[in-house]
């Protein structure tokens, strides 16, 4: 039973794209929301890869039910919950979905590193991420006396500390005790695995305190009432000066981008609609800045691009950014297509 879908993040990028259209904007400040926006997208591809996979086994369940983007503010603290599962035998499956697309490696003493272009990089332990949101999900279930209840006596929950990375994510484990790190594709497996490693007194335990339908319902609806969605700043966050903005660009909601995306792909290169090896479309990610968010053919790459216009984002004609720049005063210093420019007016 899939009781939340994640939040809608189309708002956040929609900001974001209204504080890219001020002219005065410094280089550093339009690369920090060019790399904010890629990051809030890559973000919700990867959580939505996870939660189709955990939806698919979990999403009609009966004994339990499942919650994305679940965000709780308590006692000065945020869990920001990417994926959670409750069980009627009050099982609380806790998830960090990352998206990954390179190798990942865990060193024995538990330390993250990835694989870019520049080498190996370390990064926060998103095992230590997840038990810190666990922490507070226990504080705020046991201070609002949110535990189901048998002859007057709170019920024990037992929490778990799931990562989920990218299917095509190569995960290396260097010693250690890593078996709850799993590939998103791979967890129905691996949770199956785990319920067979069990105790039978475990099992039994567990049978003892089921709860019914309707407690583990009200458990569910207390934690949705409980959900703070994030809010933003990206103004703030950057010292930009909301008053210069212009008008705003028409922004997709995430999933659409990402279908868009992938709809592109099929279709091949964007320039002359030559097929794309999947190494070509990985490069076009990791260059998104310099090929202007397009998937180009190794030929294409080559081709100087022709300026895009910065309301819609169409290719521009040379006389076309000529009279843009003989009209700068005018346009505020953008180059805008003919469709763009009576708006600008």
């Amino acid at each position: 039973m899939i009781l939340k879908q994640k939040d809608d993040l189309t708002p956040h990028l929609a900001e974001i794209e209204q504080l890219l259209s001020i002219p005065s904007l410094t280089k550093n400040q339009r690369a920090d929301l060019d790399d904010e926006s890629w990051m809030i997208r890559a973000g919700a591809k990867g959580e939505s890869e996870a939660a189709y996979h955990l939806d698919f086994e979990w999403g009609n369940a009966l004994n339990s039910f499942v919650i994305h983007d679940l965000r709780i503010e308590h006692r000065g603290r945020v869990a920001q919950i990417d994926h959670l599962i409750v069980q009627r035998s009050l099982h609380c499956h806790v998830f960090e979905s990352k998206g990954f697309g390179r190798e990942v490696r865990i060193s024995e003493a538990g330390e993250w590193e990835t694989n870019t272009r520049y080498g190996w990089r370390g990064i926060p332990s998103p095992i230590e991420q997840n038990r810190r949101h666990i922490e507070v999900l226990k504080s705020y279930i046991a201070d609002n006396g949110l535990g189901p209840k048998r002859l007057g006596f709170t019920m024990p929950m037992r929490f778990h500390n799931w990562v989920l990375v990218a299917p095509g994510c190569q995960l290396t484990r260097q010693g250690g005790e890593w078996d709850n790190v799993v590939k998103m594709d791979m967890f129905a497996k691996r949770f199956s695995e785990w319920i067979e490693k069990s105790s039978v007194a475990d099992t039994i335990a567990s049978l003892s305190k089921f709860i019914s339908r309707n407690t583990l319902d009200e458990l569910g609806q207390a934690l949705l009432k409980a959900h703070r969605p994030a809010a933003f700043n990206f103004a703030a966050k950057f010292g930009i000066d909301r008053s210069e903005i212009f008008s705003p660009r028409p922004v997709q909601s995430v999933l659409a981008k990402v279908e868009a995306a992938e709809k592109i792909a099929a279709q091949g290169c964007q320039r002359c609609g030559k097929d794309l090896e999947q190494k070509v479309i990985d490069f076009c990610r990791i260059n998104s800045k310099k090929f202007e968010g397009k998937l180009l053919c190794q030929t294409c790459q080559k081709v100087t691009p022709k300026p895009g216009c910065e309301g819609c984002g169409f290719e521009l004609e040379d006389k076309v950014v000529a009279f843009c720049r003989f009209n700068s005063k005018r346009f505020n210093g953008r180059k805008l297509c003919r469709t763009c420019q009576p708006i600008a007016t």
